[in-house]
């Protein structure tokens, strides 16, 4: 029996039915596989190929896409050059106005003038004005308006490092006479203190030798700013960085993100800690820390490097939160990269060849030498901590991080010649909101570039208002911005 045979369909319906197919295959990806091939073929006749083109769709809109795009980026810089103010977009200005007021100054008059900082998690919105606690005052700020003083543009920092480029290239010989004198007299007094018979000598000796080695210690900042300075970083090592345990590695990680504007004051800084409500526990425990320091980098040196290399979990878990030149402790820095990781193993063996040297002089019974090295870590560790807390950052953390212009309203300089701020603040650390301005340049320049950011910015200028003109003034400052009386200040301002 035949079967009956499907009954046909009407032409037009055929016929729709494959425009409807091609005109589907236009938008597919396999259309455009197909009209990439047709091109292709295109492309391989005699007359395309005496021409030289090469005909495929995919590279054409790539290539007019990328050209169009970079025709783009041109125009903008072009435009961004020649008129600094094209750098704030209409997005970044609503954003700056409605949520916080980074580009503006503050100020409080020359009488009133007091550390301040912005502080987001303070600011409470009072209609179309916000409330601001500046340094034990309020302020109460228009959105539409700047406080009187004026603004400071995004592009003022760039400006105020115009004054002084010139300034940027450190003097090899500089660096070099100041590391070894201080390294060489300091391990001289160092010994002197251990030879001399009487007491009081001895102990006058070990200060002056802890405040010459302070100093050859401080360079470890330098040599991170000024990374193009090898040989200087070899011999700093082995004069200072290795005789105290104190390489660069373990200072390198933590100050990367110290200036970075993501992380700068936010729980990611090592170097930052959050001193409101807490300041006189917070110092209390770094200095009681500094007490532990030649017996914990003993353990980091001695025992945790040999044991880095044989249990890898040790390097990768242990190591980085062991120990750090940072503020913040408990801190897990970041894993070493780039030119300077593979020298600092090389660092790091020497550091642990001597720290077994060291606990060898112990094991033979000379403990004088060995606690006169660790009473003098522990004196410079003292001072450092000093250093840090009395005129450097007013310690407000924040949930996000700042700016140029945060970083310095956050920070300090020191305008004085005094033989305590000289001791206390070497190498250029008296100029500490300076350095966040331009970090790269040396320490021998920071003086004159004080200078001449003094004498050509105005006097309501952001730079005036973060110089102090002595230690117990940053002080100061750093207790007004940190003191408990902050929130009731705010409180009281909102409840206004």
């Amino acid at each position: 029996m035949r079967r009956a045979r499907p009954a046909r369909r009407a032409a037009g319906t055929h016929r729709r039915s494959a425009q409807q197919q091609r005109r589907r295959g236009r938008h597919s990806i396999g259309g455009r596989r197909r009209a990439g091939r047709r091109l292709r073929r295109a492309g391989r006749r005699p007359r395309q190929q005496r021409r030289g083109e090469r005909v495929d769709l995919d590279d054409y809109v790539t290539r007019q896409t990328t050209d169009g795009l970079f025709a783009v980026i041109a125009e903008q810089e072009k435009q961004i050059r020649s008129n600094p103010a094209a750098r704030m977009t209409d997005l970044r200005r609503r954003c700056s106005a409605n949520a916080s007021f980074r580009d503006w100054t503050i100020v409080l008059g020359p009488k009133q003038a007091c550390s301040f900082t912005w502080n987001l998690r303070r600011r409470l919105q009072l209609g179309d004005a916000q409330i601001y606690y500046v340094a034990g005052k309020t302020m109460k700020l228009d959105k539409n308006s700047a406080p009187d003083g004026g603004a400071l543009t995004p592009w003022t920092a760039a400006q105020c490092r115009q004054l002084v480029d010139d300034l940027r290239p450190a003097r090899l010989r500089v660096y070099v006479f100041d590391v070894a004198a201080c390294a060489l007299a300091g391990w001289l007094a160092l010994a002197a203190a251990y030879a001399v018979p009487h007491p009081l000598a001895a102990v006058l000796l070990l200060l002056v030798a802890s405040l010459l080695l302070y100093r050859g210690l401080a360079f470890i900042h330098e040599l991170f700013h000024q990374q193009s300075l090898r040989g200087l970083r070899l011999a700093w090592h082995a004069m200072v960085g290795i005789p105290l345990l104190l390489p660069l590695l373990v200072y390198l990680p933590i100050h990367q993100a110290h200036h970075s504007a993501q992380s700068y004051g936010t729980s990611r800084d090592g170097e930052y800690e959050h001193f409101r409500g807490r300041r006189t526990w917070m110092i209390v425990r770094l200095l009681l820390l500094n007490l532990t320091l030649p017996l914990v980098l003993l353990i980091r040196f001695g025992l945790l490097t040999p044991l880095g290399h044989v249990v890898p979990v040790v390097r990768r878990q242990v190591i980085p939160s062991f120990i750090h030149l940072s503020l913040r402790v408990p801190f897990k820095a970041a894993e070493l990269r780039g030119p300077l990781a593979a020298e600092s193993r090389w660092i790091e063996l020497g550091c642990m060849a001597w720290a077994w040297l060291l606990v060898a002089g112990l094991v033979a019974g000379h403990w004088p030498a060995v606690g006169l090295w660790a009473l003098t870590l522990v004196i410079i560790a003292t001072l450092n901590t000093v250093r840090a807390v009395c005129s450097t950052h007013l310690y407000v953390e924040m949930d996000s991080g700042r700016d140029t212009l945060g970083q310095i309203a956050d920070s300090l300089n020191i305008d004085s010649n005094g033989w305590l701020t000289k001791l206390l603040f070497p190498v250029g650390f008296q100029f500490h909101a300076l350095h966040h301005l331009a970090p790269y340049l040396p320490y021998h320049a920071l003086p004159e570039a004080h200078r001449r950011l003094m004498a050509r910015l105005p006097p309501g200028s952001l730079y005036h208002q973060v110089t102090v003109r002595s230690p117990r003034e940053g002080w100061q400052r750093v207790v007004d911005a940190t003191s408990v009386k902050a929130d009731a200040v705010a409180t009281s301002s909102a409840s206004t």
